[in-house]
């Protein structure tokens, strides 16, 4: 662990130019936020805006719709119920998230298919919530080097088949899923 001081906050957090705009920082998407899980798509929105992302737009079922808009005006949406937006925004993304309150429906395996069909090498993917349990219930691979792994303790035990009862220990097991995991 390294204590952050302020010579290393002044090298990693540089002032922003004035004739930037939020496209200068980077796009993100985010997938996720069914019905009856919108609450986790608007926190993980709301951290995407709150980190610097510059045009975040989230693909979400509509239910979610007002309520994102109404905490976050400067996000925008999509219904993720149209292929050719979702299709669209992953084309253009510097960053996709998917899996924040996504649920494990068909609808929910279908976007994560076509997020893990349409992703290219320059793009980074990061994996989260239902998503990482559709992963392990499908064992569907991910072929793709940019990719982060948001697991909580219940979804990695689901990628894990196993059960832990203690804190996680220095070296976790590795996951039995087609995907690499970081062990710490």
């Amino acid at each position: 662990m390294e204590v952050l001081t302020t010579q290393i906050l002044t090298d990693v957090i540089v002032p922003r130019p004035l004739d930037s705009h939020k496209g200068t920082f980077g796009r993100v998407l985010l997938i996720g936020g069914n019905h009856q899980f919108g609450g986790a798509i608007i926190m993980a929105t709301q951290a995407a805006v709150a980190s610097g992302a510059g045009l975040v737009t989230v693909a979400t079922d509509p239910s979610n719709r007002t309520a994102l808009l109404t905490r976050l005006p400067e996000a925008m949406t999509i219904d993720y119920h149209h292929d050719d937006l979702v299709m669209q925004q992953l084309s253009s993304a510097d960053v996709v998230v998917i899996g924040p309150g996504l649920g494990t429906d068909a609808i929910a395996l279908h976007l994560l298919q076509l997020t893990l069909r349409l992703i290219q090498p320059q793009q980074r993917l990061i994996i989260d919530g239902s998503a990482l349990t559709l992963l392990a219930e499908h064992q569907l691979p991910v072929n793709h080097q940019q990719t982060v792994y948001t697991p909580h303790q219940m979804e990695w035990q689901r990628s894990v088949n196993s059960q832990l009862t203690s804190k996680p220990k220095l070296r976790m097991p590795r996951p039995k899923l087609n995907f690499p995991a970081l062990s710490l």
